[in-house]
């Protein structure tokens, strides 16, 4: 019993160790720098943690490590240390080249030394690569109905040439051009980007459409699709329940989704239950909120109790802020067919038999043992 003790005290000591470590960090995040022969450089970087007497450990490894080095090398929490890069005269891989700068708390656990947390900062070098070779992207928003679509463009000349290069956005609903717009010429030198943004103002009705930019550069043409959609302020019934149990409460489940790029508030179904047009119940669910292009589902219950097993009338009203849907569709109230009650039954009995089986041979087995 001591010794379970004693091991329990012990992973508990070492959980509060590392629990209480996670909290060490580094400043900042991330840097980022282009490569040039025999570039120097320092770079800044904080740390912290829970313990501010604790030692922490700064170290560098990764790609081009070795042109890496840290001021020092045992720091206290909380203190700052510098990074001094010295590149070489040329990097023969061109593209990405990522060094990792950490720290690392180290402290005694139970006689042992280990480090116990580190966290890790990133320094990217990108070495262009040779000629020409842009790097581009194209964003558009979902907008709602009599709304400008907003795009942005982003070009970055990660080659060793400079680059002319000719935007432009074309707009399309199914395979018809609705929208073709050319955009002023960029220019970028190496190691160059630039950010372009702006708005078309062109009345799309709601619906699904396609956005197509195409960059023009030294004999070469780059496309970028993107599908956008334009939402109306509608909310559209997709599904609901259409057979219930007589005898019983029966959820009635409507499925909504929402056809607006904006959030809904207050929304709620509303199902009036007829029979030969005469009312016979009222449904009422509780109130959601649908975010933009949300489908959910809204549950209200009605009692079939003392209905008959026949085809009724539903109209379903979705109420939402100042707008209205609804639908009239057939519903039907039936019983529960004579085979499933049998099949039930059936079960029911077998478990029973079961049941008293397991409890006799328990019986003679307790007799046995006397």
């Amino acid at each position: 019993m001591k010794k379970e003790i004693i091991f329990i005290c012990i992973i508990f000591i070492i959980a509060i160790r590392f629990v209480s470590s996670s909290s060490v960090g580094i400043t900042p995040a991330y840097y980022r720098d282009f490569f040039e022969p025999n570039l120097q450089k320092t770079y800044q970087f904080g740390t912290f943690n829970s313990e501010p007497d604790a030692n922490l450990h700064a170290y560098v490894k990764g790609d081009l490590a070795q042109y890496f080095n840290v001021s020092k090398s045992n720091i206290k929490g909380g203190e700052n240390f510098e990074v001094k890069m010295k590149l070489p005269g040329s990097i023969d891989i061109p593209g990405e080249h990522s060094i990792y700068v950490g720290v690392s708390e180290v402290k005694d656990v139970l006689s042992g030394i280990g480090a116990v947390a580190a966290v890790e900062s990133r320094i990217t070098i990108f070495v262009p690569y040779p000629g020409v070779y842009l790097q581009s992207s194209f964003d558009v928003s979902d907008i709602n109905e009599n709304e400008p679509l907003n795009y942005e463009i982003k070009l970055d000349n990660l080659g060793t040439d400079s680059i002319k290069i000719t935007p432009e956005i074309k707009i399309y609903e199914g395979n018809t051009t609705i929208y073709s717009t050319e955009l002023s010429e960029a220019n970028l030198v190496t190691k160059n980007s630039t950010i372009i943004t702006g708005k078309i103002q062109n009345n799309f009705s709601s619906g699904i459409y396609n956005a197509v930019l195409s960059l023009t550069y030294e004999n070469k043409k780059d496309k970028i699709e993107k599908v956008f959609k334009v939402g109306k302020f509608q909310v559209e019934i997709t599904d609901y329940s259409y057979q219930f149990e007589r005898g019983k409460i029966n959820p009635f489940y409507v499925e909504i989704e929402s056809k607006w790029n904006s959030e809904i508030k207050n929304m709620y179904a509303e199902i009036f239950l007829t029979d030969n047009g005469k009312l016979i119940d009222t449904i009422k669910t509780p109130s959601v909120e649908l975010a933009p292009w949300e489908k959910k589902n809204l549950t209200g219950y009605f009692d079939a109790t003392s209905l008959q097993s026949k085809r009724y009338l539903a109209n379903i009203y979705i109420h939402f802020n100042d707008g209205q849907e609804n639908k009239l569709v057939a519903v039907y109230i039936q019983d529960l067919p004579k085979n499933e009650t049998t099949f039930y039954l059936i079960i029911v009995a077998s478990l029973s038999i079961a049941l008293l089986a397991i409890i006799l041979l328990l019986i003679k087995n307790k007799k046995n043992e006397k």
